[in-house]
């Protein structure tokens, strides 16, 4: 049977559109709890750098890194290193899946 490709289409879109207004409505709940997003205070508690992924090393890009650095922030993570748990399996690192 064919695959519909207008729903596979729709589909992200909506995936995609509402990772954007996730996105959209952290960063206006920390500009009303009085904190700006984009700005550094002078004192960092959490990780400093680019995400990367802890087993390669690689850098993640686009709206991964707002992602990652706001839930980094939000959860007070002193690592910049991040991944899957299959990538946790895969380097031998135990994990608890959540």
């Amino acid at each position: 049977m064919a695959r519909n490709s207008t729903s596979t289409n729709t589909d992200s879109l909506s995936e995609r559109l509402d990772l954007y207004a996730e996105v959209t409505q952290t960063i206006l709940a920390q500009m009303e709890g009085g904190t700006l997003p984009w700005t550094r205070p002078w004192k960092t508690t959490g990780a400093a750098g680019l995400p990367t992924n802890a087993l390669t090393t690689n850098r993640y890009s686009g709206i991964n890194v707002i992602l990652l650095w706001l839930s980094g922030a939000m959860k007070g993570y002193s690592s910049s290193r991040w991944m899957t748990y299959l990538t946790g399996h895969a380097g031998g690192w135990a994990c608890a899946p959540r």
